[in-house]
């Protein structure tokens, strides 16, 4: 389900927390996000997921966003039609899913890329993404 059709205004955002879906993860505001799925999911989705989430890391509890504010933050303008866009780019890439209308749940740290991604990362990017993955599997052995 998107929003594009139905233009909310407020958003009710609630952390999106899905271990089978998501069984390795990494720091929002680490560099994985930053190197990795920056380069997919573009600035402002990028930017508009840290927005999000990072209060949640604070305060579990469900929070609510004025989009027109959110826009204004991002850069966007004073435009929810652009913030609502950024939000629905992420649950086209799964770091979000509409819950219903007007609720938006987001994840709190980010998964690996899919391999369908990896494609779009620079050959730097690619190699941190190999050096993350191989980190991951040197911890599940350890472990």
């Amino acid at each position: 389900m998107t929003q594009t059709e139905l233009l909310v205004t407020r958003v009710v955002v609630r952390p999106w927390e899905d271990p089978v879906r998501m069984p390795v993860s990494l720091p929002l505001q680490g560099p994985y996000m930053e190197f990795c799925w920056l380069g997919v999911i573009g600035p402002t989705a990028a930017w508009a997921l840290r927005r999000l989430a990072l209060p949640l890391l604070a305060c579990p509890e469900a929070h609510e966003v004025d989009l027109s504010v959110l826009a204004t933050e991002l850069g966007l303008g004073h435009s929810a039609a652009k913030a609502q866009a950024a939000l629905d780019r992420l649950a086209r890439f799964g770091l979000a899913r509409w819950a219903g209308i007007g609720e938006l749940e987001v994840v709190t740290a980010v998964p690996l890329l899919p391999r369908r991604h990896l494609g779009h990362l620079s050959a730097w990017a690619r190699r941190y993404h190999d050096q993350a993955l191989a980190g991951v599997a040197g911890t599940r052995r350890a472990g």
